[in-house]
């Protein structure tokens, strides 16, 4: 028993020194370890379109130019970005502050058109300005020799012709004269209204008639009805004028 014992003591101790030396040569051997990943920030699409033709840049960054009604794609990263766009004659920009908050498609649209139309009007505006100062100040001048209450009086000449309602013209209507209604028209079932264009003059006559709608086979007699009736004449300023009016003449298959 004991001499068992003792060889394996001794195979133990066998061991341990054999060992000895690899154990030595690991303490020179370097430690490999893995390579850290170095992780990339996560990057979305950008899609810009614009309604105008421009040239564009993100982040300071020129991308290029866009067509009328075109877009364009770009890679960005997450988060802040500045987009900038100019019409190509420089006149009209536009700027946006975007934030990219998901890897998915984002679209901006640039529209230049609004800045474009605002940029036309305070121009116009301008203009208009310059131009009423002109006028008031050409007004305020005074004529050498004239002082202000003497300067000539400009008068303004009444109007000859004006134009009136169909309901003021049928308050002067005092002789209406009936259409005769064309027999092939009420075989065929056609009625309707025709309604004419027509001038009083400054007696109450009636001239310049033009049909304005009605069915084709009724017009003719109603402007044949039309160019008899008589009107009171309508006075403007305390004168009779000529007056532009509508008269209309009614086709019943009742009547």
């Amino acid at each position: 028993m004991r001499k068992q014992k003792f060889a394996v003591w001794a195979l133990t101790a066998a061991l341990m020194t054999a060992a000895l030396p690899v154990l030595a040569q690991q303490d020179d051997i370097p430690i490999l370890r893995p390579k850290s990943q170095t992780t990339k920030p996560a990057s979305a699409t950008l899609l810009v379109t614009c309604d105008l033709v421009c040239n564009w840049k993100i982040d300071g960054e020129a991308k290029g130019r866009i067509d009328a009604g075109g877009s364009a794609k770009v890679k960005v990263e997450l988060g802040q970005h500045v987009v900038y766009a100019v019409t190509e004659d420089g006149l009209d920009k536009m700027e946006r502050d975007i934030e990219i908050k998901t890897t998915r498609q984002t679209i901006v649209r640039l529209a230049l058109q609004p800045v474009h139309d605002d940029r036309l009007k305070a121009e116009q505006q301008v203009r208009d300005k310059a131009d009423q100062e002109a006028r008031d100040k050409a007004a305020k001048e005074t004529i050498p020799g004239l002082d202000h209450f003497s300067r000539p009086k400009v008068m303004i000449a009444a109007p000859t012709r004006v134009s009136i309602s169909a309901g003021v013209a049928g308050g002067l209507l005092v002789q209406k004269t009936a259409p005769v209604y064309p027999l092939i028209a009420r075989e065929a079932r056609v009625s309707g209204t025709v309604v004419i264009q027509i001038t009083i003059t400054k007696t109450g006559t009636v001239e310049n008639l033009h049909v304005v709608s009605g069915p084709t086979m009724l017009r003719q007699p109603a402007l044949d009805a039309v160019q008899t009736w008589r009107y009171k004449p309508y006075f403007l300023n305390g004168e009779p004028v000529d007056v532009d009016t509508t008269a209309s003449v009614n086709f019943s298959l009742g009547g």
